[in-house]
């Protein structure tokens, strides 16, 4: 008996952690190499912008290293400037934030908006947007770096009137050492899966950094959720698609500055991302969502519960070493995880030759990322609640 659950749970949990990294993605390339579904890329390559008034959005608090950067940038994007408006929120900055977003309140684009309550993000995202007057809003952080032509390329999608949303592509603007490797390889793994969702349907994840919607498709955003999912899903539950455009594109930071602070992001992020979902849940009814509610759960649920099914596939394969395919699996899971345990050790790890050094860092990473996924989903079944945080950008 014991055995057969041992078993049970071994397959269970490997067809789990497959589903994930292997058979959903097989089966998004196939499908989208087979053109099954809508196109991704709703309008020619070459077709101009829909002629449409933008209003880009910023929310910062304590980014006075980031935030005249981030409002040149914006200023200098290639989109007609009639057609552009600019709304830049400090919320509650200690420091010179507020005081570099008012040296460009003279600008007639612009409109600062320096609140002395950190109410958060989310609070000043809905403030921002009921200030907005456009047909699309862009949503952008102070950290990232949009190409100039970034905005041209996603508004031209609204040519197509079944297009609620577009999100662009995140890229990291950084020397890529170790860990910064580790994550941009996460990046790409995650990109590859939303170009691949968004040219059959839409995408299951909207990236924060970069994304235009249709303004009158906005809902107001409620408490402890993560902003860019809860809009992503809110206007897909209206009818509309929300699309993934490659060639928009964001210079960002590394998000995570060291694996401690990589813990904490994942912490923070998963809770409110399946709060999200739970609020949503009519998505992931196949009967009326079909394939994208089959994507919403692999990718957004299943995948937040990979910590369990690897921690469940390397306990009951410790129960079946008496088999020796399952002793091999063992040693090879048990290296694994010995592998990031002596990366995570303090040490010279310059010392490493450089190859050794990426491999050890990208399952060192991969084991914190999920420990921190766990948390999250802890917090999650405990109904914790974030409303407010400081974010670590620099």
């Amino acid at each position: 008996m014991m055995l057969t659950v041992a078993y049970t749970v071994f397959f269970t949990s490997l067809l789990g952690i497959a589903t994930v990294f292997v058979i959903y993605p097989a089966s998004l390339f196939i499908r989208s190499a087979l053109g099954k579904g809508a196109t991704g890329r709703s309008v020619p390559a070459g077709e101009a912008s829909p002629g449409m008034a933008i209003t880009c959005v910023v929310i910062a608090r304590n980014a006075e290293q980031l935030i005249e950067k981030k409002i040149r940038n914006c200023l200098s994007l290639d989109y007609p400037e009639h057609l552009t408006r600019f709304v830049f929120y400090s919320d509650a900055s200690t420091d010179r934030t507020a005081e570099i977003m008012r040296t460009y309140a003279s600008d007639p684009r612009v409109l600062v908006e320096v609140d002395d309550t950190h109410k958060g993000k989310l609070e000043a995202l809905n403030w921002a947007v009921a200030h907005c007057s456009g047909d699309l809003v862009l949503f952008t952080d102070a950290d990232a770096m949009l190409e100039s032509s970034a905005l041209r390329k996603l508004a031209r999608h609204f040519l197509d009137p079944a297009v609620g949303g577009v999100c662009g592509k995140r890229v990291i603007g950084e020397n890529l050492e170790s860990m910064q490797a580790s994550q941009a390889s996460f990046i790409r793994f995650s990109t590859s899966i939303q170009q691949m969702e968004s040219a059959i349907s839409s995408v299951t994840a909207n990236d924060g950094k970069i994304y235009l919607i249709r303004e009158s498709l906005f809902v107001p955003i409620v408490d402890s959720v993560t902003d860019d999912m809860y809009v992503c899903l809110s206007i897909i539950s209206q009818g509309y698609r929300f699309l993934y455009e490659p060639d928009a594109r964001a210079l960002i930071q590394v998000p995570s500055r060291s694996f401690r602070h990589e813990v904490i992001r994942r912490r923070r992020i998963v809770a409110p991302n399946l709060r999200c979902i739970f609020m949503h849940r009519h998505l992931l009814n196949p009967l009326q969502h079909g394939s994208y509610a089959v994507g919403l759960f692999i990718n957004k649920v299943l995948r937040r519960f990979l910590p369990f099914m690897l921690l469940l596939l390397y306990i009951s394969n410790a129960l079946l070493l008496g088999h020796w395919p399952m002793a091999i699996f063992f040693t090879l899971q048990s290296a694994f995880y010995l592998t990031a345990v002596l990366y995570l050790l303090p040490g010279k790890k310059r010392l490493l030759p450089r190859a050794i050094d990426r491999i050890m860092s990208t399952v060192a990473y991969f084991c914190v990322g999920n420990y921190g996924v766990g948390l999250g989903v802890i917090d999650f079944l405990r109904d914790k609640r974030i409303s407010r945080w400081d974010p670590v950008k620099h």
